[in-house]
């Protein structure tokens, strides 16, 4: 299986690494580990292709769930973070850059300022814990503003997110793909379960994700964008399934052969041979 990164370099893998050491030192978690780690706003573009062939993936249900957002403070643009309700943790970071953070702070829905570091130099803050009874886990829509200060300004910097809360997955599961190699960062093709909330054993539909050559769309936007479309297929007696691929852009044949092995997974592992209904939007529905 070959990958490689257009824009992660050796040197900056050791960043990398270092940075998700260093969470350790601002970490409401323990003995809990982020399986399903997402980066938003874009940080790298992960090139490359993986086998046309169903066989080649191998897939199984990541015990651990609990959702990891990663925010790259230093692109400013105002971007949209998909947070699963009562099942996610903010990381903020400068990686790539040559700055650091001596002071970290938060207000979400124009809110009072929380400051979460406020210490020597680090390049990461995280994973914060939302706290409850404050907003954060409210289904809907918010507005998470973050100020921070460096220790190259002497007023701070301003980035302001648009956070979307959607309802809580029910499972999750990741194929062989995600990468341990130290010097390429790939998360692996991924299902994500949304149960049906009134129908137990209910009928397995996967919906697929569209063309997404930066693969920062995650299983949460599309759960968030397509809840009109969950809540119907909810009505009509499926459980949800949402197949995200680890390389959003390559040959739609490879894709195709990540679908076709995770439609066997789900029928013949997880449904006792049961027929699997298959959707996608865009790219997707030319997969499906």
């Amino acid at each position: 299986m070959e990958f490689y990164c257009q824009t992660l370099k050796i040197k900056t893998m050791k960043k990398v690494i270092m940075f998700f050491c260093s969470l350790l030192v601002f970490s409401f978690i323990k003995a809990q580990t982020i399986e399903d780690v997402q980066v938003q706003p874009v940080y790298s573009i992960v090139r490359g292709t993986s086998p046309a062939t169903p066989a080649a993936y191998t897939w199984g249900e990541i015990a651990n769930n609990l959702q990891g957002v990663n925010i790259h403070l230093f692109q400013s643009e105002v971007k949209e973070i998909y947070a699963q309700q009562n099942n996610y943790r903010l990381a903020f970071n400068l990686l790539k850059t040559s700055s650091f953070i001596l002071k970290l702070e938060v207000r979400l829905d124009g809110g009072s300022w929380v400051t979460l570091y406020d210490d020597t130099s680090v390049q990461s803050v995280g994973w914060y814990v939302p706290p409850s009874g404050q907003g954060y886990n409210d289904l809907g829509e918010h507005t998470l503003d973050v100020r921070y200060y460096t220790q190259s300004s002497t007023s701070p910097f301003l980035r302001t997110y648009n956070l979307r809360v959607t309802p809580a997955a029910d499972k999750f599961f990741r194929d062989n793909t995600k990468s341990t190699d130290p010097n390429v960062f790939t998360s692996g093709n991924t299902l994500t379960l949304w149960e049906n909330p009134t129908l137990p054993n209910a009928k397995p539909i996967i919906l697929s994700e569209g063309f997404d050559p930066a693969n920062d769309k995650y299983a949460e936007f599309n759960r968030y964008r397509g809840d009109y479309l969950a809540e119907e297929l909810f009505k009509f007696g499926y459980q949800v399934y949402i197949l995200n691929y680890n390389l959003g852009n390559q040959n739609l044949r490879n894709n195709a052969a990540v679908m076709h092995s995770a439609i066997h997974y789900i029928s013949d592992s997880l449904h006792n041979g049961a027929e699997v209904a298959v959707a996608g939007a865009s790219m997707g529905g030319i997969i499906a």
